[in-house]
């Protein structure tokens, strides 16, 4: 292909991710799918086409793209986490989670490689090893509302509800706006049966959240239940 043949690749390719970024992907696939008629196992030029078929909520085509990814190139811990991404969204949380293992083998500290195995984990109904990764990935970044709220939630199914309650607490210093956070303070208020501190909780929810229909549900029952 020769040097221009690699610039013009490179230029596409420049082009396609700027394109994405600004959140205009029919234009960033139009410049990958480019790449590829010059190029077809082009790494990078596959990876972002899966990401914009992620964008497009098109996951099975975003998996076959990562997937090419990896029959040319194993080794890519972000092209296995986000793999993994794709397999959760699918609901396929066991492949999801080896996914995440795949990218965790190699690059052990990666963050949300860690936190998203939590997830996966945790639909599994692992719910002590869900929260042997979180505690790995709030050792990677303490600061983290995600992975502390993750973690939380899985304490609730361990029925391990001051535990819980010290992960929320902490999620809601580090960022005051965590609707989830209120949530789950009010499902746990709800389990001990404290309804008017439940109804609280669901109220500060969805202050910060209006949309969330997980905490309306919730404050409906509650509401039922003591009417």
């Amino acid at each position: 292909m020769g040097l221009f043949g690699g610039l013009k690749k490179k230029s596409l390719l420049d082009k396609g991710k700027n394109a994405g970024n600004n959140g205009d992907h029919e234009e960033a696939l139009k410049y990958f799918n480019q790449v590829l008629e010059m190029d077809p196992e082009n790494v990078d030029a596959l990876f972002n086409k899966g990401c914009v078929f992620m964008n497009f909520d098109r996951q099975e085509a975003a998996l076959e793209c990562f997937e090419e990814v990896l029959l040319l190139s194993p080794d890519i811990a972000n092209v296995w986490l986000f793999k993994g991404f794709v397999l959760g969204a699918l609901k396929r949380h066991g492949e999801a989670l080896e996914s995440f293992n795949r990218a965790l083998e190699l690059d052990p500290d990666n963050f949300d490689a860690l936190n998203n195995a939590g997830y996966a984990l945790k639909e599994r109904g692992e719910y002590e090893k869900a929260v042997e990764h979180y505690d790995k990935a709030l050792k990677v970044f303490p600061d983290s509302t995600v992975a502390w709220t993750n973690k939380g939630a899985v304490l609730i199914d361990l029925e391990e509800y001051d535990n819980a309650l010290e992960c929320f607490d902490t999620a809601l210093e580090l960022e005051a706006p965590n609707f989830k956070a209120w949530y789950y303070k009010g499902i746990i208020a709800r389990k001990l049966n404290n309804l008017q501190e439940a109804i609280n909780c669901f109220d500060k929810s969805l202050e910060l959240n209006p949309d969330f229909e997980l905490a309306k549900d919730e404050k409906e029952e509650v509401l039922s239940s003591k009417s």
